[in-house]
């Protein structure tokens, strides 16, 4: 409430003294002192952060699309060589599975003409244990299949290292069954050449030695051809 006495005006005492540094006009006063100086740290702290992204963007710059291109040419250059080479590699080089085929059948075959009869007559004649020369026999033994006989035969087979000469069979098959090829062997085949070398051998009977070269073949793989020696113990029966 205002009380007036005479000319004079009173007005009421606050209770509470407000100090002048805590009120809003002094605050907005204080605020505007500081602008300046918040207006310097700004434009610092601004300048900073430009300068940090530009040595960031420097460290982390990419490649431009020519250098792109460049690395694409050279490195499909350098690939193409890389596989022609593998290729060349894989289409000249023996399987080693089938390498190992190739050399079972090669042996067995060769085993099964070494363990036959080498002699002057065919082991069905009857001077066959006797006969000095191919003169003492009925039927003499030479390098080829005696007439009627045939390797797989149940009654007449092959009796004789010479029957096997010029043999061949495509598809290995059992010595006992022409018409059965046997599981997994039906893209080999096998060839069997017998020629005298009792002379090269050293010995003064160029007939009473032997050498016989067993080949098996494989289509998209080499040759193999395993060598056996076999020499005539005549008048013995082996």
């Amino acid at each position: 409430m205002v009380q007036t006495s005479s000319d004079r005006i009173y007005w009421p005492t606050l209770s509470k003294t407000v100090r002048p540094e805590r009120s809003v006009f002094a605050r907005s006063r204080r605020l505007g002192d500081l602008e300046p100086m918040l207006r310097l740290h700004c434009v610092t702290l601004s300048t900073n952060g430009v300068r940090a992204n530009g040595l960031i963007r420097a460290s982390q710059r990419g490649l431009t699309l020519i250098e792109l291109i460049v690395f694409i040419v050279i490195i499909s250059v350098g690939l193409a060589g890389v596989l022609a080479g593998i290729n060349y590699s894989v289409n000249n080089s023996v399987n080693p599975m089938m390498l190992k085929q190739q050399l079972a059948i090669a042996e067995s075959l060769l085993e099964e003409i070494e363990k036959k009869p080498f002699t002057w007559c065919d082991p069905d004649d009857s001077a066959v244990a006797t006969a000095t020369s191919a003169a003492s026999c009925t039927t003499a033994q030479g390098l080829a299949a005696t007439a009627g006989e045939d390797r797989y035969s149940q009654t007449v087979p092959f009796d004789n290292v010479g029957d096997y000469n010029g043999f061949s069979m495509s598809g290995i098959r059992s010595p006992t069954n022409s018409a059965t090829t046997l599981t997994g062997l039906g893209s080999y085949s096998a060839s069997v050449s017998i020629t005298q070398v009792g002379t090269t051998m050293g010995l003064a009977d160029n007939t009473a030695a032997l050498r016989i070269d067993v080949t098996v073949s494989l289509i998209g793989q080499p040759s193999i051809t395993l060598t056996g020696y076999r020499y005539r113990y005549a008048p013995n029966s082996t």
